[in-house]
């Protein structure tokens, strides 16, 4: 069963195609800009891990930590509660 998050995701987008179109070239502009905490604001907080897991690999140092900061910070924000 989907959680209220993947509903109301899947919501939008149906209905709004091309604000997902425009999120994803937002955060191209971020990783040529090599702004990479830029780019991870741009996804929602449960989805910062999967998406700096994406990006760890082309990091620099300074630029890793950063980044894992905010996805950890985030993450202990936005964790969902357990599953009955």
């Amino acid at each position: 069963m989907p959680t209220p998050a993947e509903l109301a995701e899947a919501t939008l987008k149906a209905l709004c195609p091309e604000l997902i179109a425009q999120q994803a070239k937002r955060r191209a502009e971020k990783l040529r800009a090599r702004d990479y905490e830029g780019y991870l604001f741009l996804h929602d907080g449960h989805k910062r891990l999967p998406a700096f897991l994406e990006i760890e690999r082309v990091l620099p140092d300074k630029d890793f930590w950063k980044c894992l900061a905010l996805t950890w910070d985030n993450i202990e924000v936005s964790a969902p509660g357990p599953k009955h």
